[in-house]
């Protein structure tokens, strides 16, 4: 009785932490769809040197302000999209 009881308040603190998380991740989603804290891209139209340059754009990304870089994310949250 005792270690079902053990096991039952390890899965209950299991998922208070994992509920948790979900919620911070649920509300970075949120921040993105607002457009807050994303980054920031700059699109750079070179002047064409002849007509068949007229349509190249080139993407860069800015480099992100002070107040970006100390976001308050750990290695845990680096998601890769």
């Amino acid at each position: 009785m005792s270690e079902m009881c053990d096991l039952f308040a390890e899965g209950k603190g299991l998922e208070q932490a994992l509920t948790s998380y979900l919620d911070t991740q649920r509300e970075r989603v949120e921040a993105i769809e607002q457009g807050t804290g994303v980054p920031s891209f700059r699109v750079i139209a070179p002047a064409p040197a002849d007509a068949s340059d007229a349509g190249d754009l080139a993407v860069s990304r800015a480099q992100p302000a002070p107040a970006q870089l100390s976001g308050g994310s750990s290695a845990d949250d680096d998601i890769p999209f």
